[in-house]
C-alpha cells in the first residue's frame, strides 16, 4: 500500500527477513518527476495491487538499485515494467548477474533528470557504496542505508542487533558504518559535504520513520564527526 510521504513522492514498506530473526523493514520510493513519469527507488515486491496505485500516479520511467546491497526487488520491478530503465551501483550489478541493467548510476544521472531530481555518490566506502538523491520541488532528500530512524521494532532479535550497531534512538548511522565500512574519510566528508549543500527539510530514509520537517539538522547532526570543523561550524547552524 502506497502511503503520500510528499506531493510527489510516495512510500510502500515491506519486511525483509535475515538470519537469527532478524527483521528489517524497508521502504520504496516512488517518486514524480513531472509529466506523468515516475521513478522508483530501492523497490520492494510489487503484487497487483501496488502496482495498481503506482499506475494510476503515471507510467514508470525509471528504477534505481540505490546502494550495493538495496538490490533485491530490482529485477522483479525491471520485469513488472519492462519499459523502464534500470539503474543501480556497479555492486548491485555485480551481485545481481542474471538482470539486465541499463547503466551504473556511477556514469551520472540521465540528463532528463535535470532539474527535477538530483543525485550524489557517498564515495570512500566499502561494501556500500550508496547513491542519495534529492527532489527540489518537495526540498525532500531520499537516502537508503545512510541514516536509519527505527523506532518499531517487532522482535527481540531485532532489537539486541539494532542495540548491539547503534542503531536505535533517532536518526542514526550504525557504529558498523562509522567504524567498518567508510575506509576513506576525506573522500566520505567531501560527498557528505556535497549532500549537505542541498536545501532540503524532509528526510526519507530507506528504514525508519519520515522525518517530516527539521530533516537537515538531523542529518547533520549524524553525520558531523565525518566532517571537518569548518563544516562542522555550518551545520550546526542549519545552513547549507
Amino acid at each position: 500500500m502506497l502511503e503520500p510521504i510528499s506531493p510527489t513522492i510516495w512510500g510502500a514498506e515491506h519486511d525483509v527477513k535475515a538470519p537469527g530473526g532478524i527483521i528489517f523493514r524497508s521502504r520504496m520510493s516512488v517518486v514524480d518527476l513531472g509529466d506523468g513519469e515516475l521513478l522508483l527507488h530501492s523497490p520492494v515486491p510489487i503484487d497487483d495491487a501496488l502496482a495498481a496505485e503506482i499506475d494510476a500516479l503515471g507510467t514508470v520511467r525509471w528504477i534505481v538499485a540505490p546502494n550495493d546491497q538495496h538490490h533485491l526487488y530490482a529485477g522483479e520491478a525491471s520485469a513488472r515494467y519492462p519499459g523502464a530503465t534500470l539503474l543501480g551501483t556497479q555492486g548491485a550489478r555485480d551481485n545481481e548477474p542474471d538482470v539486465e541493467f541499463d547503466a551504473a548510476l556511477e556514469d551520472g544521472a540521465p540528463p532528463e533528470w535535470a532539474g527535477r531530481l538530483e543525485m550524489v555518490g557517498i564515495e570512500g566506502t566499502r561494501y556500500w557504496n550508496e547513491f542519495v538523491f534529492y527532489e527540489p520541488k518537495s526540498r525532500t532528500l531520499i537516502c537508503s542505508d545512510l541514516v536509519f530512524n527505527i523506532h518499531e521494532i517487532p522482535n527481540f532479535a531485532t532489537n539486541l542487533m539494532l542495540t548491539l550497531v547503534g542503531g536505535k534512538g533517532g536518526v542514526v548511522q550504525t557504529r558498523s558504518e562509522r567504524w567498518f565500512l567508510v575506509k576513506d574519510r576525506p573522500s566520505y566528508a567531501e560527498s557528505i559535504a556535497k549532500v549537505l549543500a542541498w536545501d532540503f527539510d524532509r528526510l526519507v530514509m530507506g528504514h525508519g520513520r519520515v522525518v517530516e520537517t527539521g530533516g537537515y539538522e538531523e542529518l547533520a547532526r549524524a553525520v558531523r564527526w565525518a566532517l571537518p570543523s569548518s563544516h562542522r561550524e555550518k551545520t550546526e547552524q542549519g545552513t547549507p
